[in-house]
């Protein structure tokens, strides 16, 4: 089974790609390799749990509401929010908005076309 690339041997497959091809190498943050994780405001941080632990190389999850995003829970403030004292009780029976509520800023969203 071959090993997953790594970011910086996707993005030099991409330059080359791009360079052979259109004999240009601007690339546009939509060429970056990427995980499409999202959860409804509505999934549980057990529902959470459960994708993070099937998908184990999946930074963090996209939270929504329909098509309106809401947020980003990223595996490490997941686990350092479950980590604290009643952290489990608090975080895995709820919504995941409760979670999404408690951290910090909104991160900023670009566009897939704005280039690198």
């Amino acid at each position: 089974m071959a090993q997953p690339l790594s970011i910086r041997d996707c993005l030099r497959v991409l330059f080359e790609e791009r360079a052979r091809t259109e004999g240009d190498l601007t690339l546009t943050l939509g060429d970056l390799p990427m995980h499409s994780a999202h959860l409804s405001r509505r999934a549980t941080g057990l529902d959470l749990s459960r994708l993070f632990a099937e998908t184990p190389d999946l930074p963090g999850v996209i939270v929504q509401d329909d098509k309106k995003t809401l947020g980003l829970i990223t595996r490490r403030r997941f686990l350092e929010n479950l980590s604290k004292p009643l952290g489990r009780d608090v975080y895995l029976s709820r919504s995941i908005m409760v979670m999404r509520e408690d951290l910090a800023p909104t991160p900023l969203t670009l566009a897939a076309n704005n280039s690198i």
